[in-house]
């Protein structure tokens, strides 16, 4: 017997994906997805840095670039997942209001994230893929690339892009709640496919 929600959507993505013949890479994605809480607040923690992605500077301003810093709990670090229709999520930084945007809708690796007033355009949309001790990666929908530290580099200020997935945990970040996000409502996230 299913205990969770969850865990049903898990099992039917599994099924839905075997009537299609699915590669292995696809079934381990649908095994690794997790429950966001829709609306909730969190910081985001580069495993392989211990540091916050970060508003450089504070910035409230579209363009404002989107960075390594060490954590200091001010909202340019806290990041409110909103679910989509589509089983994405636009992450919106809770100082600014303003989502994670993949520059010009580039899909090239290396191109730059930064904050945007947030729109409809699947470059502010993001795949969560659980990976498992409340680590996770982001894949953004519009080119399937991943949220990336540059150069696997730990300094302050290191610039976040996305890029093709390699697995290196400078891709991954640690979604850890913060205060305020208990009132949100659980939502399954939808496994990105590669």
């Amino acid at each position: 017997m299913l205990k969770s929600v969850s865990q049903f959507i898990v099992l039917a993505t599994l099924l839905a994906a075997a009537a299609c013949g699915p590669t292995d890479e696809a079934l381990d994605e649908a095994v690794a997805s997790q429950v966001v809480t829709n609306g909730a607040t969190y910081d985001l923690i580069g495993v392989h840095s211990g540091k916050c992605v970060d508003v450089a500077g504070v910035s409230v301003a579209d363009r404002a670039n989107i960075r390594l810093w060490a954590c200091s709990g001010q909202g340019n670090q806290k990041f409110r997942f909103e679910l989509q229709s589509d089983g994405t999520y636009r992450i919106a930084s809770v100082h600014s209001g303003k989502c994670l945007d993949v520059q010009n809708v580039s899909t090239a690796d290396g191109a730059n994230v930064q904050q945007y007033s947030c729109r409809s355009g699947d470059n502010q949309r993001w795949f969560v893929t659980d990976l498992g001790g409340d680590v996770v990666r982001l894949t953004a929908k519009h080119s399937n690339k991943v949220l990336d530290v540059a150069g696997i580099g730990t300094a302050n200020g290191t610039n976040i892009h996305q890029w093709s997935n390699t697995g290196r945990t400078n891709q991954q970040f640690r979604l850890v709640p913060t205060s305020g996000s208990s009132s949100a409502t659980p939502t399954p996230a939808t496994p990105a496919t590669g």
